[in-house]
C-alpha cells in the first residue's frame, strides 16, 4: 500500500484550498494526497475545533502515512499526536504553534519550515496572550516565525529564508512554489 500524505489546511480557510501546486508534485512522486477539511476556524474557535480535527485525524492516519500541515494545521497535527496518532513524517509549514510544544511520540520525524518574515503567526502568538478567553487559543504561537524551541532529535527546523530567501507566511506556495513543492516531497521521501 502506498503511503498517503494528509494535507491539513490553516485557519480562516473555508474550503481546504491552497494545495494546488503540491497535489501535482505528490502525485508525480507516487504519494497519494488526502486533502483534510476540518472547516473554518477563527480566533475564538480554533482551540476547540483544532482539538476535534486532531482527534479525527488521529483516527484516519496510518503509521506509514505522512502529514503536511500549514499554519493552524500545525496545531491540528499537534493535537492529533497528543491523541495518539502515529505517522512517519510530518512537515509543518509556518505553523501557528507555540515554539516550546512537545510533539507526541507518534511521529518518526517532524520538519518545521519557518522564517522571520512570517508575521501572521506572530499575530497568533500575540492574540493568544492578549485574548481574555485564552483557554480557546492554548496552542497558538509563533513557531512559523521563530522556529521550534526543542531538544527533540526528531524535530528539524528549516529556515526558509536562509535556505532559499523565502520570507512570509504564503511565499512557499506562491512566489517560491517552484522550489518548495519539490523540496517538501524530498522531505517526505527522505
Amino acid at each position: 500500500m502506498s503511503r498517503r500524505v494528509h494535507l491539513v489546511h490553516g485557519a480562516f480557510n473555508k474550503d481546504a484550498s491552497g494545495w494546488d501546486g503540491l497535489l501535482g508534485e505528490l502525485r508525480s512522486a507516487g504519494l497519494p494526497p488526502v486533502v483534510r477539511h476540518y472547516g473554518w476556524v477563527g480566533p475564538l474557535t480554533t482551540r476547540r475545533r483544532s482539538r476535534a480535527a486532531g482527534e479525527r485525524l488521529a483516527e484516519d492516519v496510518g503509521a506509514e502515512d505522512h502529514i503536511v500541515a500549514f499554519s493552524n494545521g500545525g496545531l491540528v497535527v499537534h493535537e492529533a499526536l497528543e491523541a495518539g496518532m502515529e505517522c512517519d513524517r510530518a512537515v509543518l509549514i509556518m505553523p501557528a504553534l507555540r515554539r516550546d510544544v512537545t510533539f507526541g511520540g507518534g511521529a518518526n520525524k517532524v520538519y518545521v519550515l519557518h522564517n522571520s518574515g512570517d508575521w501572521a503567526v506572530e499575530l497568533s502568538r500575540v492574540w493568544a496572550r492578549l485574548n481574555p478567553f485564552g483557554w480557546a487559543e492554548g496552542g497558538w504561537g509563533a513557531m512559523g516565525r521563530q522556529g521550534p524551541d526543542t531538544s527533540d532529535g526528531r524535530v528539524e527546523a528549516i529556515d526558509t529564508e536562509a535556505e532559499h530567501g523565502t520570507r512570509g507566511h504564503l511565499a512557499w506556495r506562491d512566489d517560491d512554489a517552484e522550489y518548495w513543492m519539490p523540496r517538501i516531497v524530498e522531505l517526505l521521501k527522505g
